[in-house]
């Protein structure tokens, strides 16, 4: 008696979740133009060199729900970097991501969507001599959120894309993984 009475709560908890899967084709992500840095005096100029692109998918599994996967594809390479007072010395081209796109490629079970911080980031550069020195390559931040269970389970895998082409995608929990496929 006591397991058919488990069974028909599970079969319930299993109904009541109202999630919506995210469908296939859906961009969680798209950024056609990178332009803000996290130093507020410099932006993103014009492309100084050659686009390259970066086409990947990945399979995120957990055992929070069923695996699910995702494509990120970007546009990365020299671009000028813009200051609002310009030096003497004008900055060599910075390797930028230039654009960005995150889409689902398979979802069965989690309600997702994606964000990215509003600027690049830049890292501290330091010359030679101990001095401030431009960067040569900054980065975009991004999340997916994924959410079951009428939102109570929320997972939240990193992606960060780099403009020398470097893309690195990162499970948070312990029982999360993501694959490059």
């Amino acid at each position: 008696m006591r397991l058919a009475s488990l069974a028909a709560f599970a079969v319930l908890a299993v109904a009541c979740d109202k999630t919506v899967p995210t469908p296939k084709g859906t961009k969680l992500v798209d950024i056609p133009k990178f332009t803000k840095l996290s130093i507020t005096s410099w932006t993103v100029g014009a492309p100084r060199g050659p686009t390259s692109k970066v086409d990947k998918t990945y399979r995120f599994s957990s055992g929070a729900g069923p695996d699910v996967r995702f494509k990120i594809a970007f546009e990365h390479g020299p671009s000028e970097l813009v200051e609002s007072k310009p030096k003497p010395d004008a900055p060599p081209p910075v390797q930028t991501p230039r654009a960005l796109e995150i889409e689902v490629v398979e979802n069965t079970g989690w309600a997702m969507s994606g964000k990215c911080e509003d600027d690049l980031k830049v890292p501290l550069e330091v010359s030679s001599d101990g001095t401030a020195a431009y960067p040569k390559n900054v980065w975009a931040s991004c999340t997916i959120i994924m959410k079951r269970k009428n939102g109570n389970i929320e997972l939240a895998p990193s992606v960060e894309v780099n403009g020398d082409g470097r893309l690195v995608v990162k499970a948070v929990g312990s029982d999360e993984h993501v694959v490059e496929e």
